[in-house]
């Protein structure tokens, strides 16, 4: 931990207040622990048939840092807690998707923007380029950008709505 849970717990509770509200207009049953600062997010995205709300996937985030460093977002299986490709939506296809769901990073697939700690080189991410997470909020077009929590999980939850069902 970058930074003592008593300064992280409320600046993650001040967000987690948001970003709650967001989740629960858009039908997305979401929870964060204070204990573990780890927060859960239940986000639905259609099948590879393209039933819209058919796949069901698991977005955890680890916000044990922030806001020194962005959170460790990834997805976990809803089922198996698998992490990695199975775990993920498939990249959806062309006009949609940008690139956000890729290979790479500690579990082998990750969510590839400047607001998940887990897509730089400095946690095992795919991104030397972009220097130390602790910069995460300088602007890095033509890469997407989120700064609040609720950004984060729109952005993202954009992207599961485009997707084509469960990668791998």
């Amino acid at each position: 931990m970058l930074i003592p849970a008593s300064v992280v717990t409320p600046a993650v509770a001040a967000e987690f207040t948001a970003a709650t509200a967001w989740a629960h207009r858009n039908g997305l049953p979401s929870s964060f622990d204070t204990q573990t600062l780890r927060c859960e997010v239940t986000m639905f995205g259609p099948d590879a048939a393209g039933i819209e709300g058919a796949e069901r996937y698991m977005l955890v985030g680890e916000v044990d840092s922030f806001p020194a460093i962005p959170p460790a977002w990834r997805f976990q299986h809803p089922i198996t807690g698998v992490r990695g490709v199975s775990a993920y939506p498939a990249v959806p296809s062309p006009p949609f998707g940008s690139g956000l769901f890729t290979s790479g990073g500690p579990d082998g697939w990750l969510i590839c923007a400047p607001f998940n700690r887990l897509a730089y080189a400095d946690h095992q991410g795919i991104h030397p380029d972009w220097g130390a997470a602790t910069t995460w909020r300088t602007p890095r077009p033509p890469y997407t950008s989120a700064t609040r929590v609720g950004d984060m999980l729109a952005r993202i939850w954009r992207e599961v709505l485009a997707s084509n069902g469960r990668a791998g």
